[in-house]
């Protein structure tokens, strides 16, 4: 079927073009709700599981109970890690400031001898 542009001629392209996009639209909402509907489903799957789980005693927390407990003993090392280069990181920060700042000032004037050559 041949639609009719703005100027009363007949192009196909436009046809085309349109039922392209409708279709692109179309297949857009149906993987939003294929997404909606499985982000449900997982949902209630991870809501339901551990309850049952929990009932029947099934699930053995030692082992993640230990693995917490040892990420929980690194990290008072990562935090001082942390506060200990932060001072470092904000000297280099100021330091390559002023540097890249005075650089930009001899920049300027190197560019202002260089009119002056002309």
């Amino acid at each position: 079927m041949l639609y009719s542009r703005g100027d009363n001629t007949m192009d196909e392209s436009t046809t085309n073009v349109s039922l392209k996009s409708r279709m692109d639209q179309k297949i857009a909402r149906v993987k939003g709700k294929i997404v909606a509907g499985a982000t449900v489903a997982g949902g209630l799957a991870l809501t339901a599981c551990p309850v049952s789980a929990a009932e029947t005693g099934g699930i053995n927390w030692t082992g993640l109970s230990d693995m917490m407990s040892g990420v929980t003993e690194i990290f008072p090392a990562m935090g001082n890690m942390v506060t200990g280069i932060v001072p470092i990181l904000l000297t280099l920060a100021i330091v390559g400031f002023i540097l890249y700042f005075f650089d930009a000032i001899l920049d300027a004037i190197k560019g202002a001898m260089s009119f002056f050559k002309r």
